[in-house]
């Protein structure tokens, strides 16, 4: 429901769809006998459940609540490309420029090839 709603361009929506999404995929409430390849699996949703949390926030210019939601993100996986590339963008937005090149360093160093983070340089 979050993605369908993302896509529609409802992020408020999204919004609420991710967080549901996230507790029943929090860490916490598994279960001790689930095997390591599920808790690998609910890992790698949850990671992208966040960014995509991240992003409607971002959309909606929260952008206090998109990078909380990429800081606990980036707890889980500091070298996420596009979560250091976003988290770059709201930094930009809040006015904290020097700490924004450095995520978008981060990001770039990450994928040099990446068209979308060069192109930050650039302009």
């Amino acid at each position: 429901r979050g993605n369908f709603n993302f896509n529609r361009q409802d992020f408020q929506a999204a919004i609420v769809s991710y967080k549901r999404a996230l507790k029943f995929l929090d860490r916490e409430s598994l279960r001790s006998n689930e095997e390591q390849s599920d808790v690998e699996k609910f890992s790698e949703m949850s990671l992208k459940i966040l960014m995509n949390l991240s992003l409607s926030y971002y959309k909606i210019a929260d952008y206090k609540m998109a990078l909380e939601t990429l800081e606990e993100l980036l707890s889980m996986q500091s070298k996420h490309q596009k979560a250091l590339y976003i988290k770059g963008k709201c930094l930009v937005q809040l006015g904290e420029t020097s700490e924004a090149i450095k995520c978008f360093t981060k990001s770039l160093e990450l994928d040099p090839t990446n068209s979308v983070s060069f192109s930050l340089y650039i302009s």
